[in-house]
This record gives C-alpha cells, structure tokens and sequence, in this order.
C-alpha cells in the first residue's frame, strides 16, 4: 500500500492501481468545476484530470512540499481508458500492509464513500482509498470534463 497524507491524516492506496507516480507539475487548469479538480495533466496527449485530496477531505489546497506528489491511478473498471491523478502530501512510504488487513468501518461516511475500511497502529488510523467507489464518486464531474478537454483538442 502507498502511504500518503493529508494534513496529519493518513490515507493507503493498493499499489496494484497505480499507474505511476509523479512530481507535482503545472496542470491545466479547469474552469467552472468543483474546487478539488486542480486541472488536467498531459499524459501521452491524452487529458487526465487530477484531483486535490486535501481540497477533497479538508476544503484546503495541498501544502507546496518537496514530498506533495501526483498518484496516477487507474480505474479498476476500465483500466486502460480511464486515469486519474490524486494530488498528496507526503507521499513518501510504501507500507507492508494488504486490503484485507483493513476493517470496515462501523458506521457509513455519506460524504466519503471511498473511505470505507481503516487499519489500526501504534501511530493511529490509516483510511484505504476504495478506488472502485473512488471513481464512482467522482465520475459524473470528473469525466463529462475530461470529455469537454478531450473535444476542444
């Protein structure tokens, strides 16, 4: 799992959806969407939209660090069509921990969906990124722009 934060907060991502990851670089900005849509990465001339974590979780932009990185992933239903970039703080640690380590959480968290299993250590709580549900969630913002950006080239 890839360990990255969010202010203090500790978020986990499998590794088996990440396409890559990379140093945070100038996007393309993104008129008139939600403010956790930071703008559009170039990727091999195709469009991917990046998302801001912290702006997602804290309504706040990531801190500017030497450790704030963009995740590629990809998403479990059309993996080679549909990419993302998840903008992080701290992403820094490849944690030795598989899914099924993590437990479901007790009650449901409407607002965050893809935060539905958690893991327990000497240092607190790791919340894993459901990337199934994580694309779920986002897909009717995220992608009917993605489809605008893709039309306009």
């Amino acid at each position: 799992m890839l360990l990255f934060y969010v202010g203090e907060n500790r978020y986990a991502i499998n590794c088996h959806h990440i396409l890559r990851i990379i140093p945070k670089v100038t996007l393309k900005s993104v008129p008139y969407t939600m403010n956790y849509m930071v703008g559009f990465l170039n990727l091999g001339g195709k469009p991917v939209p990046v998302v801001d974590f912290c702006q997602l979780i804290e309504h706040r932009n990531a801190y500017p660090s030497m450790n704030s990185r963009i995740i590629l992933i990809k998403d479990p239903q059309f993996e080679s069509e549909r990419i993302l970039g998840i903008l992080g703080e701290k992403v820094d640690e490849i944690i030795p921990l598989q899914a099924e380590q993590f437990s479901k959480t007790e009650f449901p968290l409407h607002y965050f969906p893809y935060l539905d299993k958690v893991y327990s250590d000497d240092k607190g709580i790791i919340q894993c990124v459901n990337i199934l549900e994580f694309f779920r969630f986002l897909s009717v913002e995220i992608f009917k722009a993605v489809g605008k950006e893709h039309e306009e080239h």
